[in-house]
C-alpha cells in the first residue's frame, strides 16, 4: 500500500485518478444532504468542486487535468469547473430525462454525455466544452433501461458505450461533428462493468484499438477490438499515434496543486521489428493479363462468287435441253 486518503463524507460515490499527477485523487461524495468533488493528495483535502444540492450523476478529469465535468441530477446540467480556482467556466442543458448521464473527454475540447431522453430513449451526444449551450452532435441509439457508460478512444475519436445489464458493447467514431454507429460487440454475458486498460496493453501487431475487462455475474472476460486492415504486416501508424503515457506521471502533486500545469507525456506504440506504414514500399499492383488470341483474317468473297456461279450454269443447262435447236420441221 503506497497511499490512502481519509474522506469525512456521509457516503462515496466515484473515484478518479488525477491522469497526470501522481497521488491526486477525486472523489464524488455526499455529505449533510449536498454533493460534490473532493480532490485529495493523501490525507490532506485541497479542493471542493461544484458543491451542490442538485445532486450529480457523474464526473470526469480532462486529459490535462485541469478542468472537471460533471452533469447535475435536478436542474438536468452539464457543468465545466476549474480545479484549482473552483470556478464555473461554463454550463448547459444535458439529457432531457432526470435518470444516470455519464460522462466522459473528447481530448481537451469536448465531452460526450450518454444518457436519456423522453421515453427511455437512449442518447449520446457531444458538446464543446467552451460552449455547451447545444450538442455539436446527437444520436439516438435505442429504448431501453441500462445505462450507457462511455469509454473514449482519443487517439481514434471512438466512443465506446459499455451497456449495463446487457450482453452488448456500442460503439461510435466522431467523425467531421456526426456520430457514425461502428459494428456492436455481443458477448455471451451480461455485463456489470467494464474498465479499458491503457493503449499500450493492446495488441497492436493485430490492429487492436482497445483491450477492456469485462466484469460479469460469474466471470471476469478479457475483450478487445480489432479492425481490419489490407496491409496488416506493417505497423498501421495512421491509427495508432503517440499515445498518453498513463502509466508514467508527469508531474508531481505538490507542483500541480500549486499551479504547475500539467503536460502529459507520450508514448510511441510501434511493436520491435514491425515497419510503419508510412515508411512500407509501395503495394505491388496485380494486373490479370489476357493472352492475344491471334485470328486469321480470310477473304471468301471470290470462293463464294465461283459458287455462285457454279450453280447458276448447272441450273441452265438442266431447264433448257434444246436451246441449240428448234421444234419445227423443214
Amino acid at each position: 500500500l503506497e497511499e490512502y486518503i481519509h474522506v469525512t463524507a456521509d457516503r462515496v460515490y466515484q473515484i478518479r485518478f488525477h491522469p497526470c499527477a501522481k497521488g491526486v485523487v477525486a472523489v464524488l461524495a455526499s455529505d449533510a444532504g449536498q454533493q460534490a468533488i473532493y480532490v485529495y493528495h493523501g490525507l490532506v483535502l485541497h479542493f471542493i468542486v461544484g458543491r451542490s444540492e442538485d445532486g450529480i450523476h457523474s464526473f470526469a478529469w480532462s486529459p490535462n487535468g485541469e478542468q472537471i465535468a460533471l452533469t447535475t441530477k435536478k436542474s438536468k446540467e452539464v457543468r465545466v469547473y476549474d480545479v484549482r480556482t473552483q470556478e464555473l467556466l461554463s454550463k448547459g442543458p444535458s439529457m432531457s430525462s432526470i435518470r444516470p448521464c455519464r460522462i466522459a473527454w473528447l481530448g481537451n475540447s469536448r465531452l460526450c454525455l450518454a444518457g436519456f431522453g423522453p421515453g427511455s430513449q437512449r442518447e449520446l451526444a457531444v458538446y464543446n466544452a467552451e460552449d455547451l449551450s447545444k450538442p455539436v452532435a446527437k444520436v439516438a441509439i435505442d429504448v431501453g433501461p441500462g445505462v450507457l457508460v462511455p469509454i473514449v478512444d482519443d487517439d481514434c475519436s471512438i466512443i465506446y458505450l459499455d451497456d449495463r445489464g446487457s450482453r452488448l458493447t456500442h460503439a461510435f467514431e466522431v467523425f467531421d461533428d456526426k456520430l457514425v454507429a461502428l459494428p456492436k460487440f455481443e458477448s455471451a454475458q451480461p455485463s456489470l462493468g467494464m474498465a479499458a486498460l491503457p493503449k499500450a496493453y493492446a495488441d497492436i501487431a493485430k490492429c487492436e484499438l482497445l483491450r477492456a475487462w469485462r466484469l460479469c455475474s460469474h466471470t471476469v472476460e478479457s475483450i478487445g477490438f480489432r479492425v481490419p486492415r489490407k496491409r496488416p504486416e506493417f505497423f498501421q501508424d495512421d491509427i495508432f499515434p503517440d499515445t498518453i503515457d498513463c502509466a508514467t506521471p508527469s508531474i508531481d502533486a505538490a507542483a500541480w496543486i500549486n499551479g504547475v500545469a500539467a503536460t502529459p507525456r507520450f508514448i510511441q506504440l510501434c511493436p520491435q521489428g514491425m515497419t510503419r506504414l508510412s515508411e512500407a514500399p509501395p503495394e505491388a499492383v496485380h494486373r490479370r493479363v489476357f493472352a492475344a488470341t491471334e485470328i486469321e483474317q480470310v477473304d471468301n468473297t471470290s470462293t463464294a462468287i465461283d459458287a455462285m456461279l457454279s450453280r447458276v450454269d448447272d441450273n441452265g443447262s438442266d431447264a433448257c435441253p434444246n436451246d441449240s435447236g428448234s421444234d419445227w420441221d423443214d
